[in-house]
């Protein structure tokens, strides 16, 4: 816990500063976000043997797991 505890408070942190500069959608919960996030995260890595016996393989969830971070993060689609 200590380690997803780091994770949703800088995730919470850096998200309140996009939020404070306008670059994200002030009216969202940071912490809940985050936290959020955190938590799909951790119920992806737990369950790897799942998206194996889908036919999904871990280089393929990286991009899909970085572009919901991002997307959760600033609500918009990531530069190309």
């Amino acid at each position: 816990m200590k380690i997803l505890n780091a994770v949703t408070n800088s995730l919470t942190d850096s998200l309140k500063a996009l939020q404070a500069s306008g670059k994200a959608d002030a009216s969202v919960s940071a912490p809940a976000v985050a936290g959020s996030l955190v938590a799909m995260l951790a119920a992806v890595a737990e369950h790897q043997k799942g998206f194996d016996s889908w036919g999904v393989r871990a280089k393929e969830l990286k991009p899909s797991l970085a572009l919901l971070v991002y997307l959760g993060m600033t609500g918009k689609k990531p530069p190309k």
